[in-house]
């Protein structure tokens, strides 16, 4: 129902029919996009907690060997 309101609102600003199917193509690639967007930060955010955890893991272990931290 969004898509035919969004469609219907093109037409009524004057977009002809293949300037409407690329600006939904643009706006469907534009959400793929940002999901993709959201995904990867989501993983960078994982794998530097990972890597904080380890280095701390590991400054515990010298410490905890004797070593320096």
């Amino acid at each position: 129902m969004a898509r035919l309101q969004r469609i219907s609102a093109l037409v009524d600003a004057g977009i002809n029919l293949a300037g409407i199917a690329r600006i939904l193509n643009l706006e469907d690639d534009n959400a793929a996009l940002a999901a993709a967007n959201d995904d990867l930060q989501a993983t960078n955010r994982s794998l530097r907690n990972a890597a904080k955890a380890t280095a701390r893991s590991t400054r515990a272990t010298r410490v905890a060997a004797g070593g320096e931290a």
